[in-house]
């Protein structure tokens, strides 16, 4: 079972927040771990076209986020703002185990609008070029502030289950999130945890109890 640290929380405030924070981020207990990825982006270099890198302390170098929305731009606050077409945003990202892909937290920080459920897949590639895509199995809004000025801003997190003990059949080389909006919403933050810690299927479990015994009656 995966666990979020901390409970979602709804307020209205007056004061602006600070840009990049991502406001009762959930955070995966196995976040830091061996075989887990983790990015964060707390502000952005290009509105569109352009790559932007994985700036938050600790991020794993090799992820980058592009948006092809139309007429998208960079606003005054250094946030991804959509146009009339909504954002079409592209984080990839390689692989660094050879383990297959047990979990993906994603969490997202907007203003002036949100990315529904039906807006946003895990594209998955694996070493025989084999294409999956999977929906988030979950949404929890962990916050939402509205301003004295009308804007709305809103944090959310979604969660990628697994799916018969994995997130696809077999190890990936390349993963991919894609998400869209709808116009005017503004990409104020976003992270992203992996986590590549396979758990043995049930089958394999007992075959590793049988042989713990087997080796200490031989002790015997």
């Amino acid at each position: 079972m995966y666990l979020f640290m901390g409970a979602a929380v709804a307020a209205v405030v007056i004061a602006p927040l600070a840009q990049g924070a991502i406001v009762n981020e959930a955070v995966p207990e196995w976040r830091g771990q061996a075989n887990t990825i983790f990015a964060g982006w707390e502000s952005f270099m290009s509105g569109s076209g352009g790559f932007n890198v994985a700036d938050r302390a600790g991020s794993f170098c090799g992820c980058s986020l592009f948006n092809f929305g139309a007429g998208s731009v960079l606003d005054a606050d250094g946030d991804i703002r959509a146009g009339d077409a909504g954002l079409d945003v592209k984080l990839v990202g390689g692989q660094f185990s050879t383990q297959r892909l047990r979990s993906v937290v994603v969490n997202l920080a907007s203003y002036d609008g949100c990315v529904e459920l039906g807006q946003m897949k895990l594209r998955l590639v694996d070493g025989a070029g084999a294409v999956t895509f999977i929906a988030p199995a979950s949404l929890e809004e962990r916050d939402q502030q509205i301003f004295d000025d009308g804007s709305i801003y809103r944090s959310r997190s979604y969660r990628f289950d697994v799916v018969d003990g994995y997130l696809s059949t077999g190890a990936v080389t390349q993963w991919r999130l894609e998400f869209t909006s709808s116009g005017g919403m503004a990409l104020d933050a976003i992270t992203i945890d992996l986590d590549y810690n396979v758990v043995p299927s049930p089958g394999a479990l007992a075959l590793a109890v049988l042989g713990v015994a087997v080796a200490r009656m031989r002790r015997r």
